[in-house]
């Protein structure tokens, strides 16, 4: 997921500072980068998480649906109390936004969801004696749960660019699973659809 989401930011900057169209709809592609930390029934990592997805927003832009996937690798960085492990995790989610506070451009909003996410990798020894991890063994768990929120948004009216930071963002879940992120992120507006009228 990596190796395609830039490009793809990349070239939707470009074109958004090509183009001259101000006709914007209500849809939007949005894409985060954000560092995290993640834990489960087994695995405690430290990384960095990708994300891309499609967002409708209703309301005079005040209440957003955002569904989207997420992924991102994670090692335990600065952990001593646990074993060598690396693995990943991708998370398939549904969110929702709204701005309880919007002054012009820039809006602060809360926001709540669920997801399901699958976490795989391999889990190594170490950690603190008493716990035994004496072998490595794979890692394949599968977790579900909710999202809850919150962080800033600057939507300029003229421009195909949104802004957001969000340094408040929680997954919480079945089995102890439980990540933390703060998301750095944009939503690129997609173009009004042009009606024309065939003449015969």
């Amino acid at each position: 997921m990596y190796k395609y989401l830039f490009p793809l930011i990349s070239v939707l900057i470009f074109f958004n500072i090509k183009t001259n169209a101000q006709d914007y709809s209500r849809k939007s592609i949005s894409v985060f980068m954000s560092p995290a930390i993640n834990e489960g029934i087994q695995e405690t990592g430290m990384g960095f998480l990708v994300s891309a997805g499609f967002q409708k927003s209703y309301h005079n832009d005040r209440f957003r649906l955002n569904p989207y996937i997420m992924s991102g690798g994670f090692m335990p960085l600065f952990i001593t109390d646990t074993r060598d492990q690396y693995y990943r995790i991708t998370t398939l989610a549904v969110n929702c936004y709204f701005d309880i506070i919007k002054y012009r451009a820039i809006g602060l909003y809360i926001g709540a969801g669920g997801f399901g996410n699958i976490s795989r990798g391999l889990l190594g020894t170490g950690g603190w004696p008493e716990a035994g991890n004496t072998s490595s063994e794979y890692l394949v768990k599968l977790y579900y749960g909710g999202y809850a929120g919150a962080g800033i948004r600057v939507n300029p009216a003229k421009s195909r660019i949104a802004y957001i930071f969000s340094p408040l963002n929680y997954n919480f879940g079945n089995n102890y699973f439980f990540t933390a992120y703060a998301k750095f992120g944009i939503d690129i507006k997609l173009n009004n659809k042009v009606k024309t009228m065939k003449i015969n």
